[in-house]
Parts: structure tokens; sequence; C-alpha cells
């Protein structure tokens, strides 16, 4: 089948998606870091897949595969890392909700599981952003808190549900003068659901 420039263009007319363009919300924990603020350093995050298992099924003298399950992989998150390290505390905090490092105590899924939404945005969208202005006229001084809280369109939303963090790799330190410090952390999560 040969298709068209106009039939192209048809298909394109909604732009193609940007992996840059995109907000994650991770879950207030009573007493700990804004999350607005772990929104914003977030580096990567990846969009939770899914794959059917499968048996195969003898009909008459052909095997079928038949779908009995689905199975889904961790999500991975990489955050920037401030010099106050309240990110990290963030999610020892979190980890210590399901086993309590002092204790040993193991608590229920309902009391460390939370929801994570991941959001496609639309491209051309602006950001959720504070901004902090401070000049000073003559003896006056002006101090202004803006919110930029623009329309920033979700094209596509994912709730994670029952989300926890199960791995917070190690960081790593060494000796280049411009490094950055990241923290990966991989969250397990009962299941996942489109918007």
């Amino acid at each position: 089948m040969v298709y068209s420039v106009d039939q192209l263009k048809g298909a394109l007319s909604k732009g193609i998606a940007s992996p840059n363009l995109f907000r994650v919300y991770l879950p207030a924990l009573p007493g700990i870091v804004d999350t607005r603020t772990l929104n914003l350093l977030c580096k990567n995050v990846q969009l939770p897949g899914r794959q059917l298992l499968t048996n195969d099924r003898v009909v008459g003298m052909k095997a079928v595969k038949q779908a009995y399950a689905y199975a889904q992989e961790d999500i991975s998150l990489t955050f920037h890392v401030t010099n106050d390290y309240n990110l990290k505390r963030y999610f020892e905090y979190w980890q210590n909700l399901a086993v309590d490092t002092e204790t040993k105590q193991l608590n229920y899924p309902d009391e460390y599981g939370f929801e994570v939404r991941i959001e496609q945005l639309e491209k051309g969208a602006a950001f959720d952003l504070p901004v902090d202005i401070n000049f000073n006229l003559g003896q006056l001084n002006i101090d202004i808190d803006i919110d930029l809280f623009t329309d920033a369109k979700s094209v596509y939303t994912c709730v994670i549900e029952k989300a926890f963090p199960t791995t917070m790799n190690a960081i790593e330190f060494n000796n280049e003068a411009n490094g950055m410090v990241e923290l990966n952390v991989q969250l397990s999560y009962k299941d996942w659901r489109s918007v």
C-alpha cells in the first residue's frame, strides 16, 4: 500500500511526543520534603510496560499462544540530589514505612504503598516552576514569590497503584570537578492504569 505525503502530514498533525516533557507526582509523606521540589529534580522516569504471559495450546495440529496472565517490571527514576540531601531522606523514610530498620518491624502494603502519577505533557507546555524575584528600589526591598503554574496540559497520564521504593541505589562519589550527584530509585507497585 502506498501512502501520500498528505496522509503522513495528517497522521503527524498533533506532533510527535517529546521525552523531555513529563511530570511526576510523588506522594506527600508527613514531615518530609515538599514533593513538588522532588518532581522538579526528577531527571528521568520510565512509563511502565506490561507483558502478556502465554502458554502454547494445541488446536488441531497447530500450536497457538493463549494469554493466561500479565507481568510488569519495576519503574526506574533518577533524581538530581541537592546539597541538603532531603531527596535521599525522603526515599529512606518511605522505605522505612515498609521495613522499619530500627525495630525490624514489617508493615502492610496499605501502610507504605502510595499512588504515583507520571504525565506526558503536551508539546509547547510551560512548566510548574516557582520564581522568587528580589530587587531593591532605593530603600525599598521588594520580594516577590510567583508560581508559574501554567496550563501544562497532560496528553497521557499513568497512575501507578500502591507504589513503594524497593531499591535505592548507592550514590557514587568521584573526583570530577563538575559532576552532579544523582540518585536512582526503583519503584515496585501493585498495578498501573492510564487515565
